[in-house]
């Protein structure tokens, strides 16, 4: 049967021990490739030629080889091929994939952290502590693939379109909204605008889960599960004001940008810590294990995560399994 086991197969594998002649055009052509894209390049289209009989390649094959790749690869910078594209396991390899939005670039207004300013002191951590290194020596046999690497992904805010929720180890911006009582009207603008219905204007007497006393924690809303701040004193005598469910809440500004009376006020701006994102055989949204006030506090709980990896994972486990395995001890490195 033909195919990479069959005859075909073992004379392409024969006929590719002597290397084939390239043209001088064929080979200027494969030049302008990027150079981590020429050893793959080079073997495709030889492949390509042996298949079809012949034992030279022209500038031709090169170019229906070229426009092959460009059609694989989708429009992806040379920066991000370079992330994804196989390379030799020898030291230097680089072992980290940070992905991050491009807020900054594109001037996004959603966005409530810089995800450069929280780049930058991972890959300091990374390299003083030779973790590329140290993630090689796990890898078997003799190319890296992009799966080895240990992928990491920051948002500036809850949209993720850095996809944090399939990362290893995600960071996304967020703030918090706190109510001022005294300057609530409960127009219920809040509750129309927020994406994630995570907010509903509430009597203090009706079985809404509100907080009995959230008149009283100043805007600071502490309940395990549905807080709330209910203004006691709106015109008309009501007693209503915005409940936020937590849990539901991703942190975006959308409540405060709609408050006619401004009685709506953010925290400052911190990030959630995500860990086990995965897709594959068997896929796995990322878990939120904590929030980090600052890139300091984010550094160490990862730090945490990755050297219990390294020391405990199995030969072969990648990040997220081993997450999800021993489902992550808390990190202590400042995260909560």
């Amino acid at each position: 049967m033909n195919g990479p086991k069959g005859p075909v197969g073992r004379q392409i594998e024969e006929r590719a021990v002597c290397k084939l002649a390239w043209e001088p055009e064929a080979e200027a052509a494969l030049s302008r490739a990027p150079f981590f894209v020429r050893p793959l390049a080079r073997r495709k289209v030889e492949e390509r030629v042996l298949a079809r009989g012949g034992d030279r390649v022209t500038l031709a094959d090169v170019r229906e080889g070229e426009a092959r790749f460009k059609a694989v690869a989708g429009g992806k910078s040379d920066t991000q091929l370079e992330r994804v594209m196989p390379q030799p396991n020898r030291p230097g390899a680089q072992m980290l994939a940070i992905e991050v939005c491009h807020c900054e670039l594109s001037g996004c207004p959603n966005a409530l952290i810089k995800p450069q300013d929280w780049k930058q002191p991972i890959e300091d951590w990374a390299k003083a502590n030779d973790i590329s290194e140290r993630l090689r020596q796990r890898v078997e046999g003799e190319r890296i693939l992009f799966h080895h690497k240990l992928r990491i992904a920051i948002a500036g805010c809850p949209n993720g379109c850095s996809r944090p929720q399939i990362a290893d180890i995600g960071l996304v911006g967020f703030v918090e909204p706190r109510v001022s009582p005294e300057n609530c009207i409960a127009c219920r603008a809040c509750e129309a605008a927020c994406p994630d219905r995570a907010i509903r204007v509430a009597s203090r007497n009706a079985s809404s889960g509100c907080h009995p006393q959230a008149a009283s924690l100043e805007g600071v809303l502490t309940s395990p599960a549905i807080e709330g701040t209910l203004n006691g004193a709106v015109e008309g005598g009501t007693h209503e004001g915005p409940c936020f469910d937590r849990a539901a809440c991703q942190g975006c500004t959308a409540c405060r940008d709609v408050c006619p009376p401004e009685a709506i006020t953010l925290s400052a701006p911190a990030a959630r810590l995500l860990m086990g994102g995965k897709l594959g055989r068997h896929p796995h949204l990322a878990e939120t294990v904590g929030t980090a006030a600052d890139p300091a506090e984010a550094v160490r709980a990862i730090a945490e995560a990755v050297d219990r990896f390294l020391a405990e994972a199995r030969p072969a486990e990648r990040f997220a399994e081993h997450w999800l395995r021993t489902r992550g001890a808390a990190p202590k490195g400042g995260a909560q």
